[in-house]
C-alpha cells in the first residue's frame, strides 16, 4: 500500500495509510480485544519523557525537521501538523504497533517494523536523499523502541502519550517557531 502511493498528493496519501491502519486495527482486534490500561501517572510520566528526550532535537534541529514534516505531510504549518502528527498519527500508529504488532514480536522486533514503516513513509520525502532517509529510519527506531518500552512500562495508553509528544516537539514545535520566524520578518 505504502510504495503503491508514492504519486499521490502527500497529505492524501499519510490519509490513505492512515486508514489502512485503522482498519488492520479493526480486524485485528476483532478477534484480539485490545487491552488499554491507563493511569494519568504513567501518562504524565511517559509523556515527560517523550519531551525531555525529544524536544531539545526539535529545537535544534528546526528547519531539516520543518522541510521533512512538509514534504511528507504537505504542510508545514503548525496547526496541520498538531491535527496529523499529535492526533491522528500517534494514537493510530500506536495502537497499531503496539497494540496489534508488539503482542507478537520482541521489543526489536517491534521497532524494527517500526522503522520499516517509517521508511515507507518517508521515502517520497526525501527520496534522493540517502543520508537523510538513514538518520530518519535510524531516529525511526530508536523513537520505536522509546514507544515499545513505554508500552511495556505503562501501557499503551502511556505510550500513545509518549508519541504524541515526541511528534509535538519534533514536528509541531519546530513548525509553531516556523509560522512564528516568517510573520516576524513579512
Amino acid at each position: 500500500m505504502a510504495i503503491g502511493t508514492f504519486q499521490l498528493e502527500r497529505a492524501l496519501r499519510v490519509t490513505i495509510l492512515w486508514v489502512t491502519l485503522v482498519v488492520l486495527i479493526l480486524a485485528h482486534v476483532y478477534s484480539r480485544p485490545l487491552q488499554m490500561r491507563f493511569t494519568l501517572k504513567s501518562i504524565r510520566a511517559a509523556a515527560i519523557l517523550g519531551m525531555v528526550l525529544t524536544l531539545p532535537l526539535g529545537l535544534i534541529a528546526r528547519e531539516p525537521l520543518v522541510t521533512l514534516a512538509s514534504g511528507v505531510f504537505g504542510d508545514s504549518s503548525g496547526l496541520v501538523l498538531f491535527e496529523r502528527t499529535v492526533m491522528i498519527a500517534a494514537p493510530i500508529e500506536e495502537v497499531y504497533f503496539r497494540g496489534c504488532v508488539q503482542r507478537d514480536v520482541s521489543l526489536m522486533e517491534s521497532a524494527f517494523l517500526y522503522a520499516l514503516g517509517m521508511l515507507l513513509l518517508y521515502l517520497p520525502a526525501v527520496q534522493g536523499f540517502w543520508i537523510v532517509l538513514s538518520v530518519v529510519v535510524i531516529g525511526s527506531a530508536l523513537l520505536g523502541l522509546l514507544w515499545t518500552w513505554s508500552c511495556q512500562r505503562w501501557g499503551p495508553s502511556a505510550a500513545i502519550a509518549c508519541h504524541a509528544v515526541c511528534n509535538l516537539c519534533l514536528f509541531v514545535v519546530p513548525g509553531v517557531l516556523h509560522d512564528w520566524a516568517s510573520q516576524m520578518y513579512r
